[in-house]
């Protein structure tokens, strides 16, 4: 499952956080609320770290893109 292949964390965040990408996943595109695009990462396999600290808090879409499908996330951040 796609899902399993990829682990985000700690959720919520204060703005540091990891993901664990354990799969084909290439690229990660971070949007606000507003669907605005934040962030367009490239990733490698093993472990990813972003910082969302400057954006304010609130809940931001994470889009994982892979040859196997895109898989779509959530993350909160508080400050």
């Amino acid at each position: 499952m796609v899902n399993e292949r990829l682990i985000v964390y700690p959720n919520p965040t204060n703005g540091l956080f990891s993901i664990k990408n354990i799969g084909n996943f290439n690229n990660v595109t971070v949007h606000d609320v507003l669907g605005k695009k934040i962030i367009d990462l490239n990733l490698k396999t093993g472990i990813n770290k972003l910082d969302l600290s400057i954006f304010a808090s609130g809940i931001y879409h994470l889009k994982f893109i892979s040859p196997m499908g895109n898989l779509n996330k959530k993350i909160i951040l508080l400050h």
